[in-house]
């Protein structure tokens, strides 16, 4: 396993000129890659359904980051040669895990220009990890959960990939509001110097100083409102960084990583995320399908402005950053966890966020476990409101009205209009004496607002009752009415800069 070298830990006075370095770098950069961000694309550009802000917007985060990063590190590289140092860790590893940082931060830069598909971006950030986990030896061996250490084994590297994709994804699917994933960022690197200044590890110490000055150079021009945003380069290598640090803050000695620590870093991108794959898997939709969602959408929509939600995630993370320097010095991750679902658990119960996932999986099990009868109960089905005031529930008791005079076998409903901040999902089936699926007919017609497509409508019936055709053309009056409603819904426009 790699161990980083470590040298006597820097005292506070030496921790001055990394995070100026890296300020100074950032405050420089930054004004100059948003003025080359134009012609080159790399833009943010309105699409008046997702992206609903004005103009272009630069999108060169991942850049300012890794520069501010490099220009610090060169020159505690240099100074300890020049020093004649023997503290220096091994260079080829050092490399490897600079080349996983600027790998990801290229994939990032070229989804930013070319809006790269899923699975594209998906093996560049694989490429990344290989270069952290493989060469640059990050790779987790053990993991501590409820201070009960768990050796991994033949999983270990199958985790710390899972570690370091999950950070990653989590983080870019947060960054969607003005300067709030940079605040993220912030409040975690330094609540990792903190944590590598108590246990002695120089060099993390120091990228932490530096992640810390870069990330607040660019929260200068990136607060809101923001006149250039992270980009999927920044928000990215933002995620790889800090769970790099939290796993090689535990490389002493063999020493267990304590899951709660990269918890802890990304609560809110880990929690956004975990909401937003229920939210669509549930629904059946693609993870990577976008929707006003996102925790900063919900508390958009509940009057908060977005420097007001900056402020209260800089809170939130001074919160588990306490539990975690608290867990650290009493060698007890208990208090961590029990900060993390007090938070979440705050969220669903003061319906700030989750309590529509929460209303889908709860529907979801009682539509799982609801048993077959021998009348017309024998029809079950579930409907959530995600979001929005819209009249889905009017259309849909119609819609669901018609399937049962036509005899259909399934109905589903999916509306997602993220520019109007409305989503709601519907489905029901019939149980006793119902087809199998594969017998049935199937369809599926698209749900459309001023050219978009904004949803879906899906039937099943039985080809012995009704054709397809025929089915079609007695629901058309239903579905004229029914677009004539969603046209009639005007959609609310959000002060919410949406970038993932």
């Amino acid at each position: 396993m790699f161990l980083l070298a470590e040298t006597p830990t820097l005292n506070l006075a030496e921790l001055a000129w990394p995070f100026l370095c890296a300020l100074a770098s950032a405050l420089v950069m930054t004004p100059l890659l948003r003025r080359w961000a134009v012609p080159l694309g790399l833009v943010d550009k309105p699409d008046g359904h997702r992206k609903i802000h004005k103009d272009p917007i630069p999108r060169v985060g991942g850049l300012v980051v890794i520069m501010g990063l490099l220009l610090t590190l060169s020159l505690w590289v240099w100074w300890q040669m020049a020093t004649g140092s023997n503290s220096l860790p091994p260079l080829g590893r050092m490399a490897a895990l600079l080349g996983g940082v600027a790998v990801l931060v290229l994939v990032g830069v070229l989804d930013d220009r070319f809006d790269l598909r899923g699975r594209h971006k998906l093996i560049g950030q694989m490429m990344a990890v290989t270069l952290v986990v493989l060469p640059g030896g990050l790779r987790v061996d053990h993991v501590e959960f409820m201070s009960s250490p768990i050796p991994l084994g033949p999983l270990a590297i199958p985790f710390s990939y899972f570690l370091f994709l999950g950070a990653i994804n989590a983080a870019n699917l947060l960054d969607g509001m003005d300067g709030l994933l940079t605040s993220v960022g912030l409040v975690g690197s330094v609540t990792l110097a903190v944590l590598a200044y108590l246990s002695g590890q120089t060099l993390t110490l120091l990228l932490a100083v530096a992640l810390a000055g870069a990330l607040m150079g660019f929260l200068t021009y990136n607060r809101p409102p923001a006149s250039v945003y992270l980009g999927d380069s920044g928000s990215m290598s933002v995620g790889l960084l800090l769970t790099m640090m939290a796993v090689n803050l535990e490389r002493r000695d063999d020493a267990p990583l304590p899951l709660a620590l990269p918890v802890c870093l990304l609560f809110l991108p880990i929690f956004d995320t975990a909401a937003a794959i229920v939210r669509r898997k549930l629904t059946g939709k693609s993870i990577y399908t976008a929707d006003r969602g996102h925790l900063h959408h919900c508390l958009a929509r509940a009057g908060w402005k977005p420097a007001h939600v900056m402020i209260m995630v800089a809170f939130l993370g001074l919160i588990t950053s306490l539990a975690l320097v608290l867990a650290f010095r009493w060698h007890d991750d208990r208090v961590a966890w029990a900060t993390l679902v007090f938070l979440g658990l705050g969220f669903v119960v003061l319906d700030l966020f989750g309590k529509s996932e929460c209303r889908l999986i709860y529907a979801r099990l009682k539509q799982a476990f609801t048993h077959k009868g021998t009348d017309d109960s024998e029809n079950i089905g579930m409907q959530v409101r995600l979001q929005g005031t819209g009249p889905w529930e009017e259309l849909w008791d119609e819609l669901l009205a018609k399937g049962l005079e036509l005899n259909l076998q399934a109905i589903c409903l999916d509306v997602n209009m993220p520019v109007a901040h409305e989503a709601f999902h519907a489905r029901w089936k019939r149980l006793g004496g119902g087809l199998d699926t594969d017998k049935c007919w199937k369809t599926e017609l698209p749900v459309i607002l001023r050219g978009m497509v904004v949803g879906r409508l899906s039937l099943q019936g039985d080809p012995q009752d009704e054709t397809v055709w025929r089915v079609l053309a007695q629901m058309q009056p239903l579905l004229s009415r029914f677009e004539q409603m969603i046209q009639a819904h005007q959609p609310v426009k959000s002060p919410v800069h949406q970038l993932a």
